[in-house]
């Protein structure tokens, strides 16, 4: 029998149906007993139920974490930020998991899982705190110089991280982060993300981008280098996980995204495929600005992306 998988994400009521579209998409492409938990802040009933469901409909189990918003208050966030403060929540991970777990795959909600993870999961984590991929801005020396980060550029992304519960407990991972938070607040820009690569620079095992192909590796002009482009070029038309990175998300009625009929085809397998798309007149404008551009050729995937999109048909 394959071993449990465990998973955590965390998710408010505005996220439900995002975190569920995300589950669905996990629980379709790996059929071994996964065990889910979600971190959550004062969660309405039909939320849980919902997503509980889900769970049972898979024959997975999903248990609900309460965190009381206390643990955050006084965490930096902005009133532009597209993101809110559970953000900070896999902060807490060995503060609020058991303890007989020694690892955990944390996933963001506007991911969709695209295929099989058990090679992800089972990676060889000696000595090192978690699994996690290049940030797609990693070579923005802004982000070095803001938090004061030396040496090779390997600034990730949390989106998605396989974290070494064990390593974390014996490193007092969580004791330094918040440490983090309190010194340098007004530097942590992306959040939790920023704090993370403050606190376990050096300690991380970086995985191919397949596990978490975020947006701003398709656009040419974006700085990247060469070995991550072979990896993107490798992984890009059919990779494990999709992230869809950014404020602007594939929920929103009009999005221009490669990826855009992978989030459609397992919201339709998901409980919420009725779910009405979000219309933004500032988004609105945003989608035909790019549009125009992608028509002139003022703005190019990476790579050629017709073979994604005939994909996207399959599904």
């Amino acid at each position: 029998m394959d071993r449990t998988i465990n998973v955590l994400c965390s998710t408010d009521n505005t996220y439900v149906p995002y975190c569920g579209i995300m589950l669905t998409s996990l629980f379709e492409n790996n059929k071994c007993p996964l065990n889910v938990f979600i971190i959550c802040n004062n969660l309405s009933k039909d939320g849980k139920e919902a997503l509980a469901s889900l769970g049972k409909t898979y024959g997975n189990l999903i248990t609900f974490i309460h965190v009381d918003e206390e643990v955050t208050s006084g965490f930096p966030i902005r009133e532009r930020d597209h993101v809110s403060l559970a953000t900070y929540y896999r902060l807490f991970a060995t503060k609020i998991l058991p303890e007989d777990i020694d690892r955990i795959l944390y996933l963001d909600c506007d991911m969709i899982i695209n295929g099989n993870i058990d090679e992800l999961y089972s990676c060889d984590l000696t000595d090192k705190s978690m699994a996690c991929t290049l940030d797609e801005d990693y070579m923005s020396d802004a982000k070095y110089a803001r938090l004061g980060l030396s040496g090779p550029k390997t600034y990730f992304n949390a989106g998605m991280i396989l974290i070494n519960l064990q390593y974390w407990r014996e490193h007092n991972i969580h004791d330094k982060c918040m440490q983090c938070i309190a010194d340098i607040p007004e530097k942590l820009l992306l959040h939790d993300q920023d704090t993370l690569n403050v606190v376990l620079k050096d300690t991380v095992k970086l995985v191919s981008v397949t596990y978490n192909m975020q947006t701003g590796l398709l656009y040419v002009g974006q700085r990247i280098g060469d070995e991550v482009k072979d990896d993107i070029q490798a992984s890009i038309y059919n990779p494990v996980i999709i992230h869809y990175t950014g404020p602007r998300k594939p929920w929103l009625k009009h999005y221009h995204h490669p990826y855009i009929g992978h989030f459609r085809y397992y919201m339709k397998k998901s409980p919420w495929r009725e779910l009405q798309l979000t219309t933004i007149l500032k988004e609105e404008y945003r989608y035909y600005r790019h549009a125009v551009k992608f028509f002139l050729h003022l703005k190019k995937y990476l790579y050629i992306v017709k073979r994604i999109k005939v994909s996207n048909k399959d599904k």
